[in-house]
Formats: C-alpha cells, sequence, structure tokens
C-alpha cells in the first residue's frame, strides 16, 4: 500500500544547519565527558563489559523536538509505501524499505558509514555525491541499510526482526496491562513497532525511542511514526516523543545525569543558583532543553521494551543493566528474544544469570517453537525489593 499524509506542525523554511547545530554541538560535548560520572556508572557494569571500559562507545544525542518536527513534515510530504498489521482491532502500519524511496536531504550523516562499510566503489560513491550537489536524488531506503549488521557501525535497524512480532502479540493478548502505562522506553527501536502498538492503545505521557543509528531514526522510525499517526486522531501522541541515536550505555549516562541534574535544580532553590551548576559539574548541554523537558525527570520508565537486543553476551548483559538502571520500581520490562543466538552466544540463559545479580525477577511468559527454528521467547522482568549484589560476570 502506498500514501502520502500531510502532517499538522507547520515549521518556517530554514537553514538546514540551524537545526543541526544543536545536535553537532551535543556530540562534540561527549568528548568532554565528567569522568567521575562515567566511572560511578562502571561500577555496575557487568564484569565482561568492565573488561572493555577503554573501548570508545559512540556518542549518544536526542533529537531536538524542532529537527523531529522538521523530519516528520519532510517524512509526512513523502510517498511511504507501507504494509498494514492487524493485531486484534488495532491496525500497526510498518514502511516498506525496499519499496519506498525518499529525497535524499541528509547526505552527511551515518549514510555515509554504511556506504563505505560495504564498500561501495569510489566511483559508485563519487557518482553518488556529485548527483547530491546539482538536484535532489531520490533514493530507494533500503540503498542505505544493509540486510546484516556491521558490528560498530548498522545494527540492523531497518530489518523488522521475529521478536518484534512476538512482543506485538504478548501485548495484544495482555491488553490489560495498558492503562497503567504513562512512560515507555523501546532499546534498539529500528521500526519501533512494539512502542507504536502502545502508543496507538494508551497514548503513554512520554516515549522514548533509541536506536544505534540516527539514519535507522530519520528513515526508517520517522516514516512509521508518520503512517500510524500523521492526519489519524491520535496524531497528538507524537508530540510526546523522544528520539534518541548512539550507544545505549551513553544514553543511560544522560539520564542519570538528567536525575543529577533534577536533585541539583531542587538544592539550587534552596541555596542559590551556583550551588546547583556546580552540583552537575557543568554537564548541563548534554541533554537539549526541549528533549529533557518531556523525560522522566528521575530517568525511569514504566515500561521499556526490547526486541532481539540479546544477540550477544554484552548485548544481553548491558540490557539487563540498563532494565536495572531505567525501570521504575513498579514498572515491567517486557524483551523479546531467541532462546539462543548461535555463532554469537547471546540469548535466554545468559540475560537470566545476568539479571538476578541485578536483583531483576524474570519471567518467560510467551513462547513461540514452529519446530522450524529457534525457540523464541517474550520474557517479563521486574524489580525485586532489597537488591545487594550489583555486579553480573
Amino acid at each position: 500500500m502506498a500514501a502520502a499524509f500531510t502532517f499538522g506542525f507547520v515549521l518556517e523554511d530554514k537553514d538546514e544547519d540551524e537545526f543541526k547545530a544543536p545536535l553537532e554541538k551535543e556530540v562534540e560535548s561527549e568528548n568532554n565527558l565528567d569522568n567521575s560520572a562515567a566511572s560511578d556508572q562502571m561500577t555496575k557494569l557487568p564484569a565482561s563489559s568492565n573488561s572493555d571500559a577503554n573501548m570508545i562507545r559512540k556518542p549518544f544525542y536526542f533529537f531536538e523536538t524542532s529537527l523531529l518536527q522538521r523530519l516528520l513534515t519532510e517524512r509526512a510530504r513523502e510517498e511511504i509505501v507501507h504494509e498494514e498489521l492487524v493485531y486484534g482491532e488495532t491496525i500497526i502500519r510498518r514502511v516498506d524499505v525496499d519499496q519506498t524511496s525518499f529525497v535524499d536531504n541528509n547526505n552527511n550523516d551515518e549514510r555515509d558509514l554504511v556506504d563505505a562499510a560495504e564498500a561501495e566503489t569510489a566511483t559508485t560513491s563519487t557518482t553518488s555525491s556529485t548527483a547530491a550537489t546539482t538536484s535532489p536524488q531520490k533514493l530507494k531506503l533500503r540503498s542505505h541499510h544493509p540486510s546484516d549488521l556491521l558490528p560498530g557501525v548498522y545494527e540492523g535497524g531497518a530489518t523488522v526482526w521475529e521478536g518484534s512480532y512476538d512482543l506485538m502479540e504478548y501485548l495484544q493478548q495482555n491488553m490489560e496491562i495498558m492503562p497503567r502505562v504513562q512512560s515507555v522506553l523501546e532499546l534498539g527501536c529500528g521500526h519501533a513497532l512494539p512502542s507504536i502498538y502502545v502508543m496507538q492503545l494508551c497514548q503513554p505521557q512520554v516515549v522514548l525511542l533509541v536506536d544505534y543509528n540516527d539514519n535507522v531514526l530519520k528513515d526508517v522510525t520517522i516514516s512509521n511514526l508518520v503512517v500510524n499517526f500523521c492526519g489519524f486522531a491520535s496524531e497528538s501522541v507524537l508530540e510526546n516523543v523522544v528520539l534518541g541515536a548512539g550507544d545505549w550505555m551513553q544514553m543511560s549516562e544522560q539520564l542519570l545525569r538528567l536525575k543529577s541534574k533534577q536533585s541539583a535544580t531542587t538544592d539550587n532553590d534552596e541555596n542559590g543558583e551556583a550551588a546547583g551548576e556546580e552540583a552537575i559539574n557543568g554537564n548541563t548541554s548534554k541533554i537539549s532543553c526541549s528533549s529533557s523537558t518531556k523525560l522522566p525527570v528521575d530517568g525511569q520508565f514504566d515500561m521499556i521494551l526490547a526486541a532481539e537486543t540479546l544477540y550477544t553476551p554484552q548485548a544481553a548483559q548491558e540490557t539487563a543493566y540498563l532494565i536495572d538502571q531505567h525501570l521504575s520500581a513498579d514498572g515491567t520490562a517486557y524483551v523479546s528474544t531467541k532462546r539462543y543466538y548461535f555463532g554469537v552466544g547471546g540469548g535466554t540463559d545468559v540475560f537470566g544469570e545476568c539479571a538476578s545479580k541485578y536483583g531483576l525477577q524474570v519471567e518467560t511468559v510467551h513462547v513461540v517453537n514452529t519446530g522450524l527454528g529457534n525457540v523464541r521467547e517474550v520474557l517479563r522482568v521486574k524489580k525485586r525489593p532489597h537488591v545487594t549484589d550489583d555486579n553480573c560476570g
């Protein structure tokens, strides 16, 4: 199916650099991280991740509200080829990355990295670059999104993995959990279909969608938000969406700093402005003002969704850590996964072992076993009180 939408945001024509400047500033500021805060966070990381403490992690940034609105508006003017998925009485629309083409207005972002990683010829790259400078090019989304993962470059967000469908199926069968959901975090969101399903049903006050690649968010996530909400009665829920791109451990650090900033603001009200600024070591620019006003002040969410994020032992361990840090005391996380990821070592058992050492309670609530492939599961994760063991490994 193909559809074109008119979106409600009205933006003045502005130079592209005006929208990109805040993002570049935030990415650059990652080079000036507060070492004490980073050290405090690392003390709770899984043991295997501590051994990689010196690894270079990709910077993380939250999209400015103005950029998000602009991207939604641009996509709404395009024809988006999509498929419809039916879950009960709810229709979820998914962009077809193999059939949809957009004008490429973002020539200097991660698309270049993905192209290089696929070893495109210099001639092809030069031709594409030259064409982009002369006239807007209609490019297939798939041309910038490989079908396979490229570790450290592209984490597969343009593909809808089976776990996303499993997660939506489980949520559809357990709709009684929806009315009390006010804040949602989806880790490694990609198409963000599980979050979109939740947004269709209960319109949470904030939905944070994060992915390793910003081009996945711009091309795929944004497109799915447009085809599911723009022009529909539920369009207003988009005002509650925050997007973030980069390494999720850097995201965690920023959310924890937001909590520190909130505490510092309280001290500021009581003890004067200087005390508040000093308390957070000058790290006030890590989260843009337009994004921070939407995020929970304690950096915690009452629902965390994660589809196929347990594919390596380190990814499984970091997923457990992020749930420990950012799930509210009475919240619930839902993690869809293969029981075992052959060849890479992740899966249910690795996650369960680490989660238990964080004081997390893990229960398998949905099993998919067709007899034709790997067994898939949906795990329900909650916090236990009185946690004493902070280290995993």
